[in-house]
């Protein structure tokens, strides 16, 4: 049995300084903290309890508490002297969270402004290269975007990881608000504009691209490249001769030529009248005799 501030706290050995004592891996601290059970927190820190203890590779305690502005129990955990130490300002888990990360993500502002009263560091980035100002333009968190800024943050400064800047994550997530007190804090608005690739045909009609190629390299040196064998030279197209549009080709070939040996065999008989045609002139259905030495080709298909 522990007296601690006219409160009696019952424990049993084993239970408080078992650190996953609970099936989800978080410990009684975890809950205290972010409950904001801050007498709690206190009888369990001076019992061994670890405020900066990681658990489930996402949060601490004293995170735990930044997110839900547990100011009371914040204060508590920085202060504390005890064996296991107060809280680590920077201390980052591997999911990325950092207890100003946090707060600012939450929209915790007395959370917040006490961390950074406290010396945490506004420009820091976490795994992900995200700035606390860059996570509370995520979640449009206007007050805060302007705190921190109050606090020193670039409101230009780009990720180490993918360059983006707070008002550009603003504008992607459609954080309109965010983005407008960010450009009135001065952050400039030029990423929320693509750039447009200027197509070939517009800059060839502002650039003299002959005259360029004359100074360089003149006419003479110019030509020798589009002959054969120059740097220049375009490919002649070639058939394909393996593969499945070689397969196509020939297909196409066979079907579309005829066979040249039956053209063969059959040109001195397209030379030769048939015997059983006569080649003498003839009169047509008026009794006019034809200039022609063969019958007329019937225009009937």
């Amino acid at each position: 049995m522990h007296h601690h501030a006219n409160s009696v706290t019952i424990f049993f050995p084993g239970d408080v300084f078992d650190p996953v004592m609970l099936q989800d891996g978080h410990t009684a601290l975890r809950f205290a903290a972010a409950n904001g059970k801050n007498e709690a927190v206190k009888c369990l820190l001076e019992l061994g309890g670890d405020c900066n203890l990681v658990q489930q590779e996402t949060t601490t305690p004293f995170i735990a508490a930044c997110g839900k502005g547990r100011v009371d129990v914040l204060k508590s955990m920085l202060d504390f002297k005890g064996p296991m130490g107060g809280a680590k300002l920077e201390l980052e888990t591997p999911a990325g969270k950092t207890a100003l990360h946090e707060a600012c993500a939450e929209g915790q502002f007395a959370a917040a402004e006490l961390l950074l009263s406290y010396g945490c560091k506004v420009q820091k980035e976490n795994k992900w290269g995200r700035t606390a100002l860059m996570e509370a333009s995520l979640y449009g968190r206007c007050e805060i975007i302007e705190l921190l800024v109050k606090h020193s943050a670039k409101v230009d400064m780009a990720s180490s990881k993918d360059a983006a800047t707070a008002i550009g994550i603003a504008h992607k997530y459609k954080q309109r608000q965010a983005v407008g007190v960010l450009e009135t804090l001065g952050a400039s608005a030029d990423v929320l504009h693509p750039k447009v690739i200027e197509g070939f045909r517009s800059r060839r009609d502002k650039v003299n691209v002959e005259a360029i190629i004359m100074t360089r390299f003149g006419e003479d040196r110019f030509l020798k490249m589009l002959d054969s064998g120059g740097s220049m030279e375009i490919p002649a197209l070639r058939a394909p001769t393996e593969g499945h549009l070689a397969k196509v080709e020939r297909d196409y070939r066979s079907e579309a030529e005829p066979d040249t040996k039956a053209e063969a065999d059959s040109a001195p008989n397209a030379k030769t009248a048939p015997e059983n045609i006569s080649t003498a002139s003839w009169t047509d259905r008026n009794g006019t005799p034809s200039s022609q030495g063969s019958r007329p080709v019937s225009r009937i298909r």
